[in-house]
């Protein structure tokens, strides 16, 4: 069931640039003003132009009903609307637990690499110290 929730003069809201290309850095980017709420996106407009590239997460942080609400998602929508030099964006919602699981996943892939590699570091100077043993005794 596809629910909407819309606000006739818009509520500011807060954008941040939350990643770009998996880099973390949640920093604030505009205020914008949020027209619609849907269970899959957010539409908001703003004097800004934002890319529309896969590799930006943004969040939207506002409150509504005295409730803070943040909204991570990515910009698949931009329009401008002819009578001035507002853009409208919709804001796909990502399940940000879903991406912190891939986050997560590369991390213990990394980490089994480290422990591969700290592993063999610790072969090869055992094998180096039993040389030095072996050329010491000659």
């Amino acid at each position: 069931m596809n629910q909407t929730i819309q606000f006739d003069k818009g509520i500011k809201a807060d954008l941040y640039i939350y990643e770009l290309n998996r880099k973390l850095l949640n920093k604030k980017c505009s205020e914008v003003n949020v027209v619609e709420l849907t269970n899959e996106a957010i539409e908001f407009y703003s004097s800004l132009e934002l890319p529309l590239i896969k590799g930006v997460i943004y969040k939207i942080k506002t409150e509504i009903f005295k409730k803070e609400l943040e909204l991570f998602g990515i910009i698949c929508e931009k329009r401008q609307r002819l009578d001035s030099s507002l853009l409208y964006y919709q804001l796909y919602y990502i399940s940000l637990s879903k991406h912190e699981n891939l986050h997560l996943h590369e991390i213990k892939l990394k980490q089994s690499q480290l422990k591969k590699y700290e592993m063999d570091t610790l072969v090869v100077n055992e094998f180096y110290n039993k040389g030095e043993n072996l050329n010491g005794c000659k």
